[in-house]
């Protein structure tokens, strides 16, 4: 449940922070992909953010409040979008599914 539900603050994060529509109206044409991947740890996620950040991709991580299950503050996704399918396949390719 916990997953579903950082998963869920990571699409609203995407959506409401995006500033380009198109990309957005273009992302909801095709189906809204959403696909969650796992990386093996925090440095693996710091760098493709990093690599995302320097190639112009939608971007951005989701901290969590340490309410329930984890301690204040933890980073608990990693998201990329919306933005074209390709340009995210290039930075996440490597990583498995979840």
């Amino acid at each position: 449940g916990k997953i579903v539900a950082q998963c869920g603050h990571a699409i609203c994060s995407a959506i409401c922070s995006s500033n380009n529509k198109n990309k957005i109206d273009v992302w909801r044409e095709m189906g809204e992909t959403i696909i969650a991947l796992r990386v093996p740890n925090l440095i693996t996620m710091s760098m493709i953010m990093d690599i995302t950040n320097r190639k112009d991709v939608a971007h951005g991580t989701i901290i969590d409040a340490g309410l329930t299950e984890v301690s204040p503050n933890t980073i608990t996704v990693g998201y990329l979008g919306p933005d074209i399918n390709e340009k995210i396949d290039k930075l996440s390719g490597q990583l498995r599914l979840l």
